[in-house]
């Protein structure tokens, strides 16, 4: 079981200002475009941030991401907490819904971040190259998305699962990881996926 201190995580990533700039942003889109839950307090967003942040940790520090591909953005979770966490070249995501699409990129305006949104969904996408680190939190794993992921990845690349894939997993290499944000919380699981 991997160990979860949410306030340790986002400190050992030093984007605590940006979350915060984050956070203000967010709130302000979310009483536009349902993002994320009207209760989500600040502890349940730093919660999520350091969820988002936590497989990073076990990333190979020395061959660290260059490109980055979130699928299915949604309210910004997992793709801003890791685009503050690391210096990518080149940022993109997914999101087929046009209101969340549109908030993310207002967002990463605000953030001056330089990310290319795609308003579809991730089949529907043709990428000219392929990405250093892909992540999925929202949307379900299914075999063919896995194939079109890994077909997205680059040689050497980490996708990032966060749940544990409801199939079996033949043709790639996974680490399965587990945590819990608090003893009386479930355990949530996060998988590391790479070629073999």
């Amino acid at each position: 079981m991997v160990t979860f201190d949410a306030a340790a995580i986002i400190e050992r990533f030093g984007c605590r200002e940006a979350l915060d700039r984050f956070h203000t942003l967010l709130m302000e889109e979310n009483s536009r475009v349902n993002l994320v839950s009207r209760e989500t307090s600040r502890a349940d967003f730093d919660r999520m941030a350091a969820e988002c942040l936590l497989p990073l940790e076990l990333l190979d520090g020395d061959a660290r991401p260059h490109s980055y591909l979130d699928i299915g953005a949604g309210g910004g979770f997992p793709l801003f907490p890791i685009s503050f966490a690391e210096r990518f070249d080149r940022i993109a995501a997914c999101e087929r819904t046009q209101k969340k699409a549109s908030a993310i990129i207002r967002m990463a305006k605000e953030l001056e971040l330089d990310i290319t949104v795609t308003p579809r969904t991730f089949e529907d996408v043709r990428f000219e190259s392929t990405f250093a680190l892909i992540t999925l939190r929202y949307v379900k794993l299914t075999p063919p998305l896995l194939k079109g992921i890994m077909h997205t990845l680059e040689n050497g690349g980490v996708f990032v699962y966060y749940s544990d894939p409801s199939f079996s997993i033949d043709h790639f290499a996974i680490r399965r990881f587990c945590f819990q944000t608090s003893t009386d919380q479930p355990l949530k699981h996060f998988c590391l996926l790479a070629r073999k």
